[in-house]
């Protein structure tokens, strides 16, 4: 993690730290207010053998007087100030001697200010006639030079040294919180997790500008001079992605609504057909369609009623000029996962793809519908590449019966159901095998019996007619007719 990272971090975490910072300080505060209000005080004096100076102090009074430091808080010197009548409950008693001289200080703590000068005044006193009574010969007294007086203000608590210490705290929890959410975060937020996810190189990326964002029945704007760099650096990434083979179909399509796809994927069309390479937007997005009202045009007609044959590519296709063509998303059909990955939709961008550069408006989540840019299903067989197609699937149509075994998703109920008349069709076309095994087993078995008047592979289903007409013909299938949708 580098310096921008940090920052980004504390930009990201800003609020978990403004309020790790204010719990805090309350913290200290209310901590504070609970303690106890103590005043201290302080007498000063000084530590003499009869005979020698007084001031200077000699080696016996400064031994002297580091003896009597222990002695300040015992309990034999309390009750001593407690017999000349000083309260000492709840007050605390120490005492030190200054560095190379015999002068030695007396500190109380007591709630009251006027009780703990007592207190000072009379433990200095104390503790010497403690120290004369375990030494009867001693000769050393203790000299008063500076009474203690009641104090001022009180010494304890200290308000704003335990708020700041507070906020401190709450500061350094509040950066482990944050710091802690980051390590732990799986989403992706910055160009770096989005490589590191996708295990892939990043072909651009679109600033959040406030031209970029628009209503959904709102026209296309003009994007500002940030955002129009962006598309058209993007515009040329893709250019430059594969020089070999460069891509011809580019879906786009986000994880939820609402995210701007269909306005990133209309500034796109419109930076490539700028550059005079011809394109064609696809608003395969049936279920919220957008490009229509982004670029003012009647979308009424469109990829659905293509796909159903209803209307032919050329009277579906919208000129906006400067080579950019739209094919809008047409009317909401009822099962648009359905259209988007049957065979016909594939067929449909290979066509699109021969003289056009082919950008793909997908719903969100586009890998769910059944939508793929590549031109075909995930499914692919191992000889030649083509859509792995199975004729007598009860679950899925053959070459010539494209779309009519998919199911809408019309529920749980619906999908069990779905799932049960599968699992019946494998288990009919199991036993319809076991009988063709055993008729070659057993001699003189029946035979195959002909099936009249039907075929299951007679019908051809014509998807596009150039300069001619949609439609599908009901007739026996002959050898040399293709199989599948037929442009």
């Amino acid at each position: 993690m580098n310096i921008l990272d940090f920052l980004r971090v504390l930009r990201a975490n800003r609020l978990v730290l403004l309020g790790g910072v204010v719990l805090g300080l309350l913290g200290g505060l209310v901590y504070s207010l609970l303690q106890p209000t103590l005043y201290t005080s302080t007498s000063t004096g000084f530590v003499t053998v009869a005979g020698e100076a007084s001031i200077s102090g000699t080696e016996t009074a400064l031994t002297r007087a580091q003896s009597y430091v222990p002695l300040i808080n015992s309990r034999t010197v309390r009750e001593k100030v407690a017999e000349s009548g000083v309260d000492v409950s709840g007050s605390t008693l120490s005492a030190q001697v200054v560095p190379n001289s015999n002068l030695i200080t007396v500190t109380a703590l007591a709630p009251d200010p006027q009780r703990a000068a007592d207190l000072a005044n009379t433990a200095l006193g104390a503790t010497a006639e403690v120290a004369n009574s375990l030494d009867p010969t001693s000769n050393v007294k203790v000299t008063a030079m500076e009474d203690a007086l009641p104090p001022a203000g009180p010494s304890s608590p200290d308000h704003l040294r335990n708020a700041l210490i507070g906020a401190g705290i709450g500061l350094l929890a509040a950066l482990a919180v944050a710091f802690l959410r980051r390590v732990l975060d799986v989403n992706v937020r910055t160009t770096t997790d989005a490589t590191e996810a996708s295990g892939a190189g990043l072909l651009g990326a679109i600033p959040q500008d406030g031209t970029m964002k628009a209503e959904r029945t709102a026209p296309l704007g003009v994007p500002s001079p940030r955002a129009a760099e962006a598309l058209r650096q993007l515009r040329t990434n893709l250019r430059f992605a594969a020089v070999d083979d460069p891509p011809r179909v580019v879906m786009v399509t986000s994880s939820n609504p609402g995210e701007g796809k269909s306005t990133v994927i209309a500034g796109l069309a419109q930076a490539v057909a700028v550059s005079g390479q011809p394109v064609i937007l696809v608003d395969a997005d049936l279920r919220r369609p957008r490009q229509a009202s982004q670029f003012g045009v009647d979308g009424r007609v469109g990829l659905s009623e293509v796909l159903s044959g209803d209307v032919l590519l050329e009277d579906a296709v919208q000129d906006l000029g400067d080579g950019l063509l739209l094919l809008p998303a047409g009317r909401t059909p009822p099962n648009p996962s359905e259209q988007l990955g049957s065979h016909r939709m594939q067929e449909l961008l290979r066509v699109l793809a021969e003289t056009h550069l082919v950008l793909v408006d997908a719903p969100p989540g586009a890998a769910g519908d059944g939508l793929h840019p590549a031109g075909g299903r995930r499914g692919r067989d191992r000889a030649g590449g083509a859509p792995r197609q199975d004729p007598e699937g009860p679950c899925g149509g053959g070459p010539g019966h494209a779309g009519q075994g998919q199911r809408p998703h019309a529920g749980r109920g619906a999908q069990r159901r779905a799932r049960l008349r599968c699992g019946l069709g494998l288990l009919r076309r199991g036993l319809r095998r076991g009988r063709r095994q055993l008729r070659r087993l057993l001699p003189g078995a029946p035979g195959r019996r002909r099936r009249r008047g039907r075929d299951r592979g007679r019908h051809v289903a014509t998807l596009i007619a150039p300069g001619g007409r949609a439609r599908s013909s009901h007739r026996r299938r002959r050898p040399g007719d293709a199989e599948g949708p037929r442009l």
